[in-house]
């Protein structure tokens, strides 16, 4: 899983190039690879492939469970000038402690606690509020994964979240098919280059997001060669 996981990233990196404008991407990682020996040698593989782009790695919520080791990815992060993001946020094991020691740039609460929002009982629409606003307070982005309705929308942004994803803003498609959104991205922002945590630009979010997740059989169809080799290099 761990070998697969940074292909794809590496991938995923390559595929921007294709643009005339780098998208802020937002790149997943496996649970297992946390405690690879390899893991942060990737990550630096990862930013040098890219130097000057936004680049923000995802935590899958079920790996946020060894403080220690994430604060020590998270200098590493900072050191690289690559986000942190908790991904899946609010179904599993994350924990307040978690957010207060390591402090990511990013939290996605899980398309679970958004879907149907603007038809959820007053009382979970109000933990969502909490929450949303206390991320807001320590200057913690909040992102909305999975909104696929205007409702969902307008709710989202009523309780505060600064970012969203989901096939409201646009379906998966090829990274050429987003040349016009992301030149806008770049227009607003006044540069391609890295400038930090920005809360704009949802559509290019998800297209960044999507990307990968959309094209997950092509990509395991190209890195099938890689992975043999590497298998028969062991």
């Amino acid at each position: 899983e761990a070998d697969i996981s940074h292909l794809m990233r590496i991938r995923a990196i390559s595929q921007c190039g294709v643009t005339n404008h780098l998208p802020h991407l937002f790149v997943n990682t496996h649970p297992v690879e946390l405690a690879a020996a390899e893991f942060h040698d990737r990550i630096i593989e990862m930013r040098a492939l890219s130097p000057f782009q936004q680049l923000t790695l995802e935590i899958h919520e079920a790996a946020l469970t060894d403080i220690e080791t994430l604060m020590e990815l998270r200098a590493l992060l900072r050191d690289q000038d690559i986000h942190l993001a908790f991904d899946d946020f609010g179904v599993g094991q994350a924990r307040i402690a978690e957010l207060a020691a390591v402090s990511p740039d990013y939290v996605k609460f899980d398309r679970v606690l958004i879907a149907g929002i603007d038809r959820a009982p007053p009382e979970r629409v109000r933990v969502l509020k909490c929450l949303v606003g206390a991320l807001n307070e320590i200057q913690v982005i909040p992102l909305a994964e999975g909104i696929e309705t205007e409702a969902e929308a307008a709710v989202c942004r009523e309780l505060g979240f600064q970012l969203g994803q989901g096939f409201y803003f646009k379906r998966p498609a090829p990274m050429e098919s987003f040349s016009d959104e992301l030149a806008a991205a770049a227009t607003s922002n006044g540069s391609s280059k890295r400038t930090g945590p920005s809360a704009g630009c949802e559509t290019v979010l998800q297209a960044a997001d999507d990307t990968m997740e959309a094209g997950r059989q092509v990509l395991l169809d190209a890195l099938k060669s890689p992975l043999e080799r590497l298998a028969s290099a062991r």
